[in-house]
């Protein structure tokens, strides 16, 4: 396999043999100790300096199976010991670290893996790769990468007749291997120096500084302790600890002594209460309006006993009622659980059994809804449920109720994906909440000129401040509806229309924006001219999509957010203000919010080197409280912050692979388990693979995500369904969005005889089939395309969900074959493009058919036709001039 050191640079596609060296002297003591060593542990130095080396590339790449190549001299034949010439050969030394070894027992390891490779050294190393039937590689040498040796000087000089011949230092610029490490051991045994041979394309010098120092520490810490395993040696020095943990987290405290949201908000509908607070659709209100709407629900909840830290249950749209529960419950003294009304009956009646919350706000419009969802709840479960048509009604107090809650309050619940099938409830506080919402205003520089764009589902944790932060600076905000957020066209006309000034959008969906932008672009019409402040959240943020909006839009700051929902969303923000360079392949998430600590650890919690990979802890202000009537989860992930002087902070350990690079930066890698983001919503694989797993008709199942065609992520299913089951790929797809929300039901499901399972007798991922292979076509008998028309729907409907023409009837359902939200809009921009028409994407989801989509196409080109011809005609009749009209009314009235 591949070593998988941690570079500075990508790997370029082909190796170009670029080099430099590091020499490094050990100190002397330090070389005597490890000869000591080695004969006590009845090995050679060679062995022992190899162990320390594979100990260290294994700290660094994280892999605990490695492959590194030593030379032997080749002269094990008696009959070439008078020979002159080159006979050395190159083993591949396979050392393994399985069930952390202590340094002794790697050395025991290593020199018996020494010994058997010595066994063997006269099988040539092209045979050996030829026997291994490894394909040639151009990036990278095959079979190992990294090469190991000890050289022992016999002597300084040699005298011959007339000759005097001295070894001679010189430094070739080339590298053979990403890494090659040489020991040279003087005669006398009186020193040991390190040249280090590095690849110049993807390592820069500094960090094969810190490699020479952190071996020399970790043989040190051997010599000293070798029964401690290899993985728990120190390697750092004390100043390079203390500015991993301290250095990049500096706090800068403005929010501990600020009031909760509620007092902030109407402190400024007091200074301007007649400033627009909130759009959505054709409607707005004022701040005093808002205020005085929110203190009449306000009054009424405190009625109905919502107080400090009580959870109160909105559900129904987003809208400008929806803005008024949030501060009313707030003013109560409580927290909210915002439910969104999509999600299915059967996890609502889950959350709200699990969360026990006493009161459940919602209107005449989904109460039938509601009442539906709770009918399986115990009636000790079931929530009090309040219609806000009633608050509205009721005649109650309009002024701002005494202050119920504090900064320590419970500001929020957000439920998020479980991995055993049981959604978690995010507890977040009011300070956490605030702390998030001020380092937004500050790294936006919002102020009371700005419009601010709600786009996020109430169900998660983005939409909290795109609710909140306009109203702590007296802006507005502008609720933009789902539908809107669908169509691409659509929202860059909101955008435009109302003069929306800052953003923020998951990648996925700024990918279509952008798509969307370029699409005008070519068309001369002007982009974005109101924006001012882009911010994109959710998912690793692409540079080559950075780099087509800074080419769509070079005055409009680019906002990189990392966060979850048990740290109040953002922990960290980079600010990017120019596209970033063609051989950038990762971007960093920056560095944390202030009140906010970032880490990276390793698997023993100490911090991992500048470069390394561990994973993301972190601390500070906006870390959650837990998860909501679950201890046992809590305890898994929310830990005490041993970093933090007090020794009594939390400490959220996140699940992400990232590192931190030279200049303080961390970048993020991708995730330690199975937990994914599609269309930025966190996605737990297992609760998914729960959900199918209790169908009666399925023995095993796998989900794993993958990107679609467009760059997308999607999730596949294989299921293995048991021996007499007669079940499709449509039957269980519509079992997982009764009980999930729609963006957690595969967009393929396969059915698979058995899994490939791999050695030790876990699935095999790598190994099952590709999507496309296996598509199951289900949903209705096959019809062929039967004119032009339906052709080319089925050949833009294929290709966008990856399955073959053939197969595609014009009867078959589009959300059936796994279509989703993102797909339908590439739908829509290919009948623009090659059809002519200018369909709303709602038609995609009311029309699923080739035979629907037809018979809308072809009544819009008829409508287009009728349309120009129209125009064409009122040209003409603008054209008639007097004369001509005068004799054609002659010649009527003759």
């Amino acid at each position: 396999p591949l070593l998988e050191l941690p570079t500075d640079r990508p790997r370029p596609p082909q190796q170009r043999f670029v080099g430099e060296r590091l020499v490094v002297t050990l100190e002397a003591t330090l070389a005597e100790q490890l000869r000591i060593f080695s004969r006590q542990q009845q090995s050679t130095l060679h062995m022992t300096l190899l162990t320390g080396f594979a100990a260290l590339l294994s700290r660094y790449s994280g892999m605990d199976d490695l492959v590194i190549g030593i030379p032997v001299a080749g002269r094990t034949d008696t009959q070439v010991e008078d020979v002159i010439g080159f006979f050395v050969n190159t083993l591949a030394l396979r050392i393994q670290l399985h069930d952390e070894p202590n340094f002794r027992q790697l050395l025991a390891e290593v020199k018996q893996v020494t010994l058997d490779a010595y066994a063997h050294q006269d099988a040539p190393f092209e045979q050996v790769f030829e026997a291994l039937g490894l394909a040639p590689q151009l990036s990278h040498t095959p079979i190992f990468q990294v090469m190991f040796d000890l050289s022992q000087a016999d002597s300084t000089s040699l005298e011959l007749a007339g000759l005097a011949v001295q070894p001679m230092a010189f430094d070739l610029p080339t590298a053979k291997f990403d890494l090659n490490l040489v020991f040279h051991e003087t005669a006398d045994a009186t020193a040991l120096t390190a040249v280090w041979e590095y690849n110049c394309d993807i390592f820069e010098r500094a960090t094969i500084v810190q490699m020479a120092h952190h071996l020399e520490a970790l043989l040190q810490a051997a010599v000293d302790a070798p029964v401690q395993p290899v993985a728990q040696l120190p390697i750092l020095t004390e100043q390079e600890y203390a500015h991993l943990i301290y250095g990049w987290n500096s706090p800068a405290d403005f929010t501990t002594s600020q009031p909760p949201m509620q007092q902030l908000f109407e402190a400024h509908a007091a200074r301007i209460p007649d400033a627009v607070a909130a759009y959505c659709g054709d409607h707005s209100i004022t701040y005093a309006a808002l205020n005085e709407r929110a203190n009449r629900w306000a009054h009424q909840l405190i009625a109905l006993g919502v107080s400090d830290d009580v959870v109160v249950t909105p559900f129904w749209t987003r809208d400008l009622d929806f803005l008024t529960a949030i501060l009313a419950i707030f003013k109560a003294g409580g927290a909210y659980l915002p439910l969104y009304p999509g999600t299915p009956s059967n996890r609502i009646s889950q959350i709200m059994a699990q969360s026990r919350s006493p009161l459940m706000l919602t209107n005449h419009a989904y109460q039938p809804l509601v009442e539906s969802a709770l009918d399986t709840l115990l009636p000790d479960q079931r929530p009090t449920i309040c219609l806000i048509e009633d608050l509205d009604a009721a005649d109650a107090p309009h002024t701002n109720p005494p202050r119920r809650n504090t900064l320590d309050s419970l500001a929020y619940v957000i439920f998020t994906s479980g991995s055993t099938g049981i959604p978690k409830g995010v507890m977040v506080e009011q300070r956490a909440m605030l702390n998030h919402i001020a380092s937004m205003r500050h790294d936006l520089a919002l102020t009371d000129c700005d419009l601010i764009a709600q786009t996020a589902n109430q169900s998660y944790v983005v939409s909290v401040w795109q609710f909140l932060a306009a109203l702590t600076v007296g802006a507005a905000l502008r609720i933009v509806p789902e539908e809107t957020l669908l169509d691409p066209a659509a929202l860059v006309t909101t955008f435009d229309a109302h003069s929306i000034t800052v953003v923020e959008l998951v990648p996925s969906q700024l990918r279509l924006m952008v798509e969307e932008l370029e699409w005008r672009q070519a068309r001369g019409q002007a982009l974005l001219p109101s924006l001012r402040r882009m911010a994109s959240t959710g998912e690793a943020l692409p540079p080559a999509l950075v780099r087509r909006w800074f080419n769509l839009c070079p005055q409009i700051p680019l906002l990189n957010a990392y966060g979850s929902s048990e740290c109040a969303d953002d922990s960290a923000h980079d600010q990017i203000v120019q596209p970033p360079a063609e051989q950038v392949a990762v971007l960093p998430i920056g560095q944390p919010l202030p009140n906010m600590q970032t880490y990276v650890l390793d698997r023993y919690g100490q911090p991992s080197p500048i470069g390394v990979a561990g994973e993301l802890y972190v601390g500070g202000v906006g870390v959650g409280r837990g998860y909501l009537h679950d201890p046992e989860r809590t305890a898994q992930v929310f830990l005490t912050n041993h970093f933090h002087p007090e020794g009594t902070a939390r400490l959220y350990k996140s699940g992400d692979r990232v590192r931190r690079v030279r200049d303080g930066n961390i970048e993020y890698l991708g995730r330690l388990d199975f937990q994914v983001k599609v269309r930025g919503i966190r996605v737990e694989l297992g609760e998914i693979e729960a959900i199918l797993g209790k169908h009666p008709a399925v023995t095993q199942v796998v989900v794993m995500a993958v990107s679609d065609r467009a760059g997308h992520q999607q999730l596949n299913a294989y299921v293995v369904p048991t021996a007499e089951a007669a079940i499709t790929a449509t039957a269980l797809r519509h079992f997982v969005g009764e009980h999930l929300p729609d963006y957690m039901v595969p967009s393929v499901i396969m059915l698979l005889d058995h899994f490939p399972l791999n050695t030790s007798g876990k699935v095999a991922r790598r190994l099952l089939p590709e999507p496309t292979q296996l598509v199951e076509i289900d949903s209705a008998p096959y019809v062929g395309p039967r004119n032009e028309i339906e052709e080319t729907l089925v050949d833009i409907l294929s290709t966008v969900l990856g399955i073959e023409a053939q197969t595609l009837g014009v009867h078959h359902n589009f959300f059936d074959l796994g279509g989703h939200s993102m797909q339908a809009i590439q739908i829509v921009w290919q009948l623009r493009d090659r059809l002519g028409v200018e369909l709303p994407l709602r038609s995609i989801f009311e029309q699923t058919t080739v035979e629907q989509l037809a018979n809308l196409v072809i009544d819009a080109q008829l409508a287009r036709i009728d349309a120009e011809m129209l125009d064409a005609l009122l040209t003409q009749v603008e054209q008639i001039t007097a004369t001509e009209t005068q004799a054609a009314v002659g010649m009527v009235t003759k």
